[in-house]
């Protein structure tokens, strides 16, 4: 998805973000607590690259007390660079 975001149009975003959203929605329903932080990241990057500036901060704001919360260093870490890279 993060692939076809960044190389690709509006409508291969769109596309992205559509499957990023179902790969969060079956990640938390099986347990997959990590597949699910990782696909909120990358829907957060696939927000920056559409143009979504204010989206894509609330996101990554969201996320990275969300993963912090939840003992998640790593991705509270890679949400905040990129709340601070816009």
């Amino acid at each position: 998805a993060r692939v076809s975001a960044a190389a690709g149009t509006p409508a291969d975003r769109t596309e992205a973000a559509a499957r990023l959203q179902q790969v969060l929605i079956e990640a938390t329903r099986t347990g997959f607590v990590n597949l699910a932080y990782e696909a909120r990241l990358a829907a957060g990057e696939v927000e920056m690259l559409s143009g979504r500036r204010a989206d894509a901060i609330a996101h990554f704001e969201s996320l990275r007390k969300d993963a912090k919360d939840r003992g998640l260093g790593l991705i509270a870490q890679k949400a905040a660079t990129a709340s601070q890279s816009m």
